[in-house]
Protein backbone atom coordinates (compact mmCIF):
# COMPACT_ATOMS: atom_id res chain seq x y z
CA UNK A 1 0.00 0.00 0.00
CA UNK A 2 1.42 3.41 -1.05
CA UNK A 3 0.72 6.62 1.25
CA UNK A 4 1.08 9.80 -1.73
CA UNK A 5 -0.42 12.50 0.72
CA UNK A 6 2.50 14.49 1.70
CA UNK A 7 1.53 16.97 4.94
CA UNK A 8 3.15 20.33 4.49
CA UNK A 9 4.89 20.21 7.69
CA UNK A 10 6.06 16.54 7.44
CA UNK A 11 9.84 15.48 5.33
CA UNK A 12 10.08 12.30 3.91
CA UNK A 13 13.19 10.43 4.81
CA UNK A 14 14.96 7.73 2.70
CA UNK A 15 12.80 4.61 3.10
CA UNK A 16 16.44 2.23 3.78
CA UNK A 17 16.68 4.00 6.85
CA UNK A 18 14.11 1.82 9.23
CA UNK A 19 13.72 4.94 11.67
CA UNK A 20 11.48 7.51 12.49
CA UNK A 21 12.42 10.78 13.95
CA UNK A 22 10.28 13.06 15.42
CA UNK A 23 8.80 15.89 12.34
CA UNK A 24 9.31 13.03 9.60
CA UNK A 25 7.26 10.94 7.38
CA UNK A 26 7.99 7.25 7.06
CA UNK A 27 6.19 4.89 4.31
CA UNK A 28 7.76 1.47 3.84
CA UNK A 29 6.27 -1.67 3.32
CA UNK A 30 2.60 -0.64 3.77
CA UNK A 31 4.03 1.08 7.40
CA UNK A 32 3.78 4.68 8.22
CA UNK A 33 4.62 6.42 11.38
CA UNK A 34 4.55 10.20 11.76
CA UNK A 35 3.70 13.14 13.77
CA UNK A 36 -0.52 13.03 15.00
CA UNK A 37 -0.11 16.33 13.74
CA UNK A 38 0.66 15.37 10.32
CA UNK A 39 -1.41 12.29 9.60
CA UNK A 40 -2.41 11.80 6.25
CA UNK A 41 -5.68 11.38 5.03
CA UNK A 42 -5.14 7.98 3.74
CA UNK A 43 -3.73 6.68 7.17
CA UNK A 44 -5.88 8.50 9.34
CA UNK A 45 -9.30 7.02 7.50
CA UNK A 46 -7.83 3.22 8.37
CA UNK A 47 -6.45 3.96 11.73
CA UNK A 48 -7.95 4.60 15.01
CA UNK A 49 -6.67 7.83 17.39
CA UNK A 50 -3.94 6.18 18.95
CA UNK A 51 -3.78 7.27 22.99
CA UNK A 52 -1.39 6.85 25.59
CA UNK A 53 -2.35 7.19 29.29
CA UNK A 54 -5.33 8.87 28.26
CA UNK A 55 -3.70 11.67 26.10
CA UNK A 56 -3.19 11.80 22.36
CA UNK A 57 -0.60 10.72 20.61
CA UNK A 58 1.82 13.16 19.10
CA UNK A 59 4.46 10.44 17.55
CA UNK A 60 2.50 6.69 16.61
CA UNK A 61 4.36 4.08 15.44
CA UNK A 62 2.40 1.78 12.81
CA UNK A 63 1.46 -2.22 12.71
CA UNK A 64 5.26 -3.16 12.01
CA UNK A 65 8.41 -3.08 13.73
CA UNK A 66 9.23 0.55 14.72
CA UNK A 67 12.12 2.83 16.00
CA UNK A 68 10.50 6.09 17.12
CA UNK A 69 12.54 9.11 18.55
CA UNK A 70 10.73 11.87 20.46
CA UNK A 71 12.08 15.41 20.67
CA UNK A 72 13.44 17.30 23.50
CA UNK A 73 10.29 18.50 24.89
CA UNK A 74 6.88 16.22 26.48
CA UNK A 75 6.13 13.71 23.84
CA UNK A 76 2.93 11.17 23.53
CA UNK A 77 4.59 8.33 21.90
CA UNK A 78 2.94 5.02 20.92
CA UNK A 79 4.62 1.95 19.34
CA UNK A 80 0.80 -0.04 18.47
CA UNK A 81 1.71 -3.08 16.82
CA UNK A 82 5.52 -4.65 16.00
CA UNK A 83 8.01 -4.67 18.13
CA UNK A 84 9.27 -1.51 18.75
CA UNK A 85 11.97 0.92 20.04
CA UNK A 86 11.04 4.01 21.47
CA UNK A 87 13.39 6.52 23.22
CA UNK A 88 11.65 9.52 24.49
CA UNK A 89 14.68 12.05 24.94
CA UNK A 90 14.08 14.74 27.13
CA UNK A 91 10.47 16.34 28.59
CA UNK A 92 7.67 14.47 30.70
CA UNK A 93 6.88 11.86 27.74
CA UNK A 94 3.91 9.49 28.34
CA UNK A 95 5.64 6.22 26.19
CA UNK A 96 3.51 3.64 25.67
CA UNK A 97 4.32 -0.01 23.64
CA UNK A 98 0.99 -1.68 23.64
CA UNK A 99 0.91 -4.99 21.21
CA UNK A 100 4.28 -6.46 21.01
CA UNK A 101 8.09 -7.14 22.59
CA UNK A 102 8.98 -3.63 23.11
CA UNK A 103 12.13 -1.75 24.68
CA UNK A 104 10.72 1.63 26.08
CA UNK A 105 13.16 4.33 27.15
CA UNK A 106 12.23 7.74 28.32
CA UNK A 107 14.99 9.58 28.26
CA UNK A 108 16.10 12.63 30.83
CA UNK A 109 12.82 13.77 31.92
CA UNK A 110 9.99 12.34 34.50
CA UNK A 111 8.42 9.97 32.14
CA UNK A 112 5.30 7.86 32.09
CA UNK A 113 5.82 4.37 30.33
CA UNK A 114 3.22 1.45 29.75
CA UNK A 115 4.29 -1.74 28.43
CA UNK A 116 1.46 -3.13 26.79
CA UNK A 117 0.64 -6.93 26.15
CA UNK A 118 4.10 -8.17 24.92
CA UNK A 119 7.75 -9.01 26.46
CA UNK A 120 8.98 -5.40 27.31
CA UNK A 121 12.00 -3.48 28.72
CA UNK A 122 12.26 0.32 30.21
CA UNK A 123 14.82 2.14 30.58
CA UNK A 124 14.87 5.49 32.56
CA UNK A 125 16.21 8.65 33.65
CA UNK A 126 14.82 10.67 36.11
CA UNK A 127 11.69 10.95 38.36
CA UNK A 128 9.43 8.37 36.56
CA UNK A 129 6.15 6.38 36.46
CA UNK A 130 6.09 2.87 35.05
CA UNK A 131 3.99 0.11 34.42
CA UNK A 132 4.52 -3.26 33.58
CA UNK A 133 1.74 -5.13 31.15
CA UNK A 134 0.54 -8.59 30.29
CA UNK A 135 3.63 -9.61 29.12
CA UNK A 136 7.00 -11.09 31.10
CA UNK A 137 8.49 -7.57 31.47
CA UNK A 138 11.94 -6.24 32.92
CA UNK A 139 11.03 -2.37 34.54
CA UNK A 140 14.25 -0.34 35.31
CA UNK A 141 13.90 2.43 37.40
CA UNK A 142 16.74 5.23 37.60
CA UNK A 143 18.74 7.13 40.46
CA UNK A 144 15.65 9.37 40.70
CA UNK A 145 12.23 8.74 42.33
CA UNK A 146 10.53 6.41 40.77
CA UNK A 147 6.92 4.74 40.71
CA UNK A 148 7.06 1.27 39.21
CA UNK A 149 3.34 -0.85 39.12
CA UNK A 150 1.13 -1.54 39.94
CA UNK A 151 1.33 -4.52 37.70
CA UNK A 152 -1.27 -6.13 35.76
CA UNK A 153 -2.49 -9.04 37.34
CA UNK A 154 -1.04 -11.85 34.92
CA UNK A 155 0.76 -14.03 36.77
CA UNK A 156 3.82 -13.64 34.40
CA UNK A 157 7.70 -13.63 35.95
CA UNK A 158 8.69 -10.03 35.91
CA UNK A 159 11.59 -8.23 37.38
CA UNK A 160 11.85 -5.25 38.50
CA UNK A 161 15.16 -2.39 39.42
CA UNK A 162 14.67 0.79 41.29
CA UNK A 163 18.12 1.52 41.16
CA UNK A 164 19.02 4.99 43.56
CA UNK A 165 16.58 7.20 44.82
CA UNK A 166 13.69 6.67 47.09
CA UNK A 167 11.24 4.37 44.67
CA UNK A 168 8.11 2.92 45.04
CA UNK A 169 7.89 -0.83 43.39
CA UNK A 170 4.67 -2.50 43.33
CA UNK A 171 4.45 -5.91 41.74
CA UNK A 172 0.99 -7.23 43.19
CA UNK A 173 -0.49 -9.38 40.26
CA UNK A 174 -1.96 -12.30 42.28
CA UNK A 175 1.19 -14.83 42.10
CA UNK A 176 4.25 -14.61 43.81
CA UNK A 177 6.71 -15.24 40.47
CA UNK A 178 8.73 -11.49 40.69
CA UNK A 179 11.65 -10.91 41.38
CA UNK A 180 12.55 -6.92 42.53
CA UNK A 181 15.14 -5.10 43.21
CA UNK A 182 15.30 -1.91 44.70
CA UNK A 183 18.62 -0.93 44.89
CA UNK A 184 20.26 2.10 46.62
CA UNK A 185 18.56 4.56 49.01
CA UNK A 186 15.14 3.76 50.35
CA UNK A 187 12.63 1.79 48.64
CA UNK A 188 8.73 1.01 49.39
CA UNK A 189 8.32 -2.27 48.03
CA UNK A 190 4.82 -4.53 47.39
CA UNK A 191 4.16 -7.66 46.24
CA UNK A 192 2.39 -10.99 46.96
CA UNK A 193 3.29 -13.32 49.89
CA UNK A 194 6.64 -15.50 48.99
CA UNK A 195 7.88 -12.69 46.39
CA UNK A 196 11.82 -12.47 45.63
CA UNK A 197 12.67 -9.38 47.03
CA UNK A 198 16.16 -7.46 48.05
CA UNK A 199 16.99 -4.61 49.15
CA UNK A 200 13.52 -2.82 50.13
CA UNK A 201 13.74 -0.71 53.17
CA UNK A 202 9.76 -1.17 53.69
CA UNK A 203 6.97 -2.71 54.73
Amino acid sequence: MQHRSQPVSARRVGLSSGRIRPGFLLAAGGVLAVLATTVPQSWAATAAPATCLNEAATISGGPGNDTLFGTPGKDVIVGLGGDDRIYGRGGADLICGYRGNDVLSGGGGNDSLEGGNGQNRHWNWGNDHLYGGKGKDTLNGSAGRDTIGPSVDNGKRDRVFGHGGRDTLNVRDGRPNDRVNGGPGWDWCVGDRGEHMINCEAP
